[in-house]
């Protein structure tokens, strides 16, 4: 049995789950870490929402990787999951996670430049 078989069966919720809950659950870490180092709490309790968020990006990168690209499992893999519908949901599982890895990052540097001042 060839790993394209259970291609047709794949949903939106299956390619869209990990990359996106990881993200938000990143997104969520990092305001309520930013909220307890107003509060005089440990400024590194943020930080750890870089785990989720990188771990968002890996897995919405490899989806990505999938449907990349000229060979011949990407030309199956593409005509397999369906329409433009799941292309799109294989590009936005890793697009959503690079918005939220954008924002920290803008976050941080407005932040920074603000307590500069």
């Amino acid at each position: 049995m060839d790993s394209f078989s259970n291609l047709t069966q794949l949903s939106l919720l299956d390619v869209l789950l990990w990359p996106v809950a990881a993200a938000i659950l990143g997104a969520l870490i990092w305001i309520l870490g930013n909220r307890y180092e107003e509060d005089d709490g440990s400024p590194l309790v943020k930080w750890i929402a870089v785990a989720p968020v990188g771990f968002a990006l890996v897995k919405g990168f490899s989806l990505v990787l999938r449907v990349m690209g000229n060979s011949v499992d990407a030309v199956i893999y593409r005509d397999a999951i369906g329409g433009r519908k799941m292309l799109f949901a294989h590009y936005a599982a890793f697009v959503i996670p690079l918005l939220v890895a954008i924002g920290i990052a803008a976050w941080f540097t407005v932040r920074r430049n603000q307590d500069r001042i």
